[in-house]
């Protein structure tokens, strides 16, 4: 049986809560699109991991790229990405983060490590974006997208999936990705 088809993540309906237990934490998954399947699981992480990430790549965050540049992007607009990353090697922390997403996920942890890449962390200054895109492709397919969100702000941050169930009515008409950046792109 194919691993996707076994975890119960992927038998939610849209607004539906899953309540698990790891190590004695409470953590609530709520739906909030069957396809694609996107849940929320609010406090994820402590307060003292979101600390040790903020931390670790604060030396090492550099511009950000999009890998064969961003699509329909000329020099004289709006960039497609405007952010800073770094990527940030295994450490207990992240470990234990790993673990712990392993547990609510269902996915064993063996294949979590063995499928997943160093931990990306993207600062987003105001204003900074990273247009509609896939965030998987043909040479990096990823499985599971885990965001991660180590800080609140008081305006904007938003994460807008436009094939969402809650973005139905504001998508009329789109009937593709590449559609979706193409009118991401006027925006």
């Amino acid at each position: 049986e194919i691993l996707h088809e076994k975890l119960i993540i992927m038998k939610m309906k849209e607004d539906e809560v899953l309540s698990f237990t790891i190590e004695g934490e409470t953590y609530y998954l709520k739906c909030l699109s069957q396809k694609p399947l996107i849940v929320v699981v609010d406090n994820f992480l402590l307060p003292q991991e979101c600390q040790h990430i903020m931390s670790a790549v604060q030396d090492s965050l550099t511009q950000s790229f999009v890998t064969g540049g961003g699509i329909g992007e000329d020099a004289n607009a709006e960039p497609y990405r405007s952010s800073y990353n770094a990527w940030l090697p295994q450490d207990s922390t992240l470990s234990t983060i790993k673990t712990r997403l392993s547990a609510l996920l269902g996915i064993p942890m063996s294949y979590l490590v063995q499928k997943s890449e160093d931990l990306q962390v993207v600062k987003y200054e105001n204003g900074g974006q990273f247009k509609v895109h896939h965030d998987s492709s043909s040479f990096q397919k990823r499985f599971v997208t885990a965001l991660l969100y180590l800080n609140d702000v008081s305006n904007g941050g938003e994460t807008w999936f436009p094939f969402a169930a809650a973005n139905r009515d504001s998508t009329e008409g789109i009937v593709s990705t590449e559609d979706a950046i193409s009118r991401s792109l006027l925006e």
